[in-house]
């Protein structure tokens, strides 16, 4: 059957087309399969990415909410120590062991009642 050269050539020659229509196919494939894990791997990156961003956004809506709340207790913060300096300013100009001299009913009579007060809060509160 294949007892010439011709015959082993052409025999030769068939096997050699298939084996590089196998290699070709395996290469084709192969790459098929790679560009798919690539491509998967590209809308997972895409989907993180996505998601990364959606939490930049967030974070940057709550670092404006939180800028906002601080410039609103910092306006509140200089209100109460401008009360606080108002108030110490006023203390301050007060000689209270002078009018103790002058009127000592004045002040003893209030600490008197102040203590009575608090000495029947702390009562109430430990009954």
């Amino acid at each position: 059957m294949f007892g010439s050269i011709k015959g082993y050539v052409a025999l030769g020659s068939v096997v050699a087309v298939g084996l590089v229509v196998w290699a070709g196919y395996t290469y084709v494939t192969n790459l098929q399969e790679a560009a798919e894990h690539w491509r998967v791997e590209a809308t997972k990156e895409t989907i993180a990415r996505e998601a990364a961003d959606a939490k930049i956004l967030l974070m940057e809506r709550m670092n404006l909410a939180q800028e906002r709340e601080r410039i609103i207790l910092t306006q509140k913060y200089e209100q109460a120590e401008d009360k606080a300096n108002k108030w110490h300013k006023l203390y301050a100009d007060h000689n209270l062991g002078n009018l103790m001299q002058k009127k000592p009913g004045l002040i003893t009579n209030r600490m008197r009642k102040a203590t009575n007060k608090v000495i029947r809060e702390l009562e109430e509160a430990t009954k």
